[in-house]
């Protein structure tokens, strides 16, 4: 593994207590044998969900030897309440390997793909998908299952920005119906999640292994929705100029922050709308009038 990453070979020198060959510019070496038929309690240990861990018996390692350099570096790791280094390696990694599962599935209409940090980099899978047949977003859900769910899959439409919460509420808000869109099937058991079984019940590290389970939900939209609710994007830029000219602080412009067509929107509105950004209400006011009904 470590040529692999390296690109190339590296040295290799024997181990004092073993017959094994280890890397020769290895800081720190340590030898020793795993038993395979003892465990000793493990733990407690602060964990990516955010919790400590529970102490539980696990494998442990009988160390028959330590050598290192004569200055060694010792490379720490830690691995609490999210954001933390492990949660960090953790969204690169599953990012990566989840999007490459994806478009290797021949799912060309994946966008980007995201794990939060708040969930551990585990706990929220999110997928941007342009959408181009009507069930991409369940079969991209049911290949997830197989592999990648944590505890939610959630698909969105392509103008969703997978990295904002505030966005991913939107979507699930007025995007999904609860009874069409969501799914829940069983998944891999992940141990570290206390909320799969109460403290002292076994969590799948040893004895019973407790049921797991994880949400798919297809967030995307499933017909041609109305515009979104602001400003064109030419009106926003022309406010976006004056705030520069009057040298207000730098705008953080945040997703959606223009108003654009869903698929909805008749000829007839947008002349309208073409009005009413002119000043012209009293135009709109006689078509209207024009077009009163009475009730039975």
């Amino acid at each position: 593994m470590a040529g692999g990453l390296a690109g190339q070979a590296i040295e290799l020198t024997q181990c004092v207590s073993h017959d094994l060959l280890v890397p020769a510019q290895a800081q720190i070496v340590v030898e020793g044998f795993v038993p395979t038929n003892i465990q000793e309690m493990e733990g407690p240990f602060g964990e990516f969900p955010g919790y400590m861990a529970a102490r539980d018996y696990s494998w442990f390692m009988e160390v028959t030897a330590i050598t290192m350099r004569k200055k060694p570096i010792y490379q720490a790791f830690l691995s609490q309440f999210p954001p933390s280094e492990s949660s960090k390696i953790r969204g690169i990694g599953w990012t990566a390997a989840c999007f490459d599962y994806l478009k290797a599935a021949g799912f060309d209409c994946v966008q980007e793909v995201h794990f939060p940090e708040t969930s551990g980099s585990f706990g929220v899978c999110l997928v941007r998908i342009r959408r181009e047949k009507a069930d991409d977003a369940t079969r991209i859900l049911d290949h997830l299952s197989k592999k990648f769910v944590g505890k939610m899959a959630i698909v969105v439409d392509e103008d969703v920005d997978i990295h904002d919460p505030n966005a991913i509420y939107w979507a699930l808000s007025y995007a999904m119906q609860p009874h069409r869109d969501v799914r829940v099937v069983d998944i891999p058991l992940m141990a570290l999640d206390p909320s799969i079984a109460p403290p002292g019940a076994s969590r799948g590290l040893t004895g019973d292994k407790p049921r797991m389970s994880g949400l798919l939900i297809d967030a995307t939209r499933d017909w041609p929705y109305p515009p979104v609710s602001l400003p064109g994007k030419e009106f926003m830029e022309g406010a976006i100029a004056l705030w520069q000219d009057l040298g207000l602080p730098e705008l953080k412009l945040r997703k959606p922050w223009f108003g654009y067509n869903l698929g909805s929107w008749s000829a007839d509105e947008e002349e309208e709308a073409a009005l009413a950004a002119r000043g012209d209400y009293y135009v709109t006011g006689q078509k209207q009038r024009g077009e009163r009904r009475k009730l039975d």
